[in-house]
């Protein structure tokens, strides 16, 4: 059985919704699979077989768009 790991859900995301636009789990993602192309784009896992499965970024999201999937 995979190990969980984290997913975005792209229709629950809004990263517009803060200040920055930036989205508030990527400082927190220590191998850094969860990135953001630009300013207030929706991020995406890249490389998902790297997430550490600490799910950090599950905690701060405001939109609760990050969630474990296998």
């Amino acid at each position: 059985m995979p190990k969980p790991v984290a997913c975005v859900d792209a229709g629950r995301c809004n990263p517009r919704q803060r200040d920055s636009s930036v989205c508030a789990a990527l400082p927190l993602c220590k191998r850094r699979v969860l990135r953001q192309e630009a300013l207030g784009e929706v991020p995406i896992i890249t490389n998902p077989q790297f997430c550490q499965g600490c799910f950090l970024c599950l905690a701060a999201c405001p939109q609760r768009a990050i969630v474990k999937c296998q």
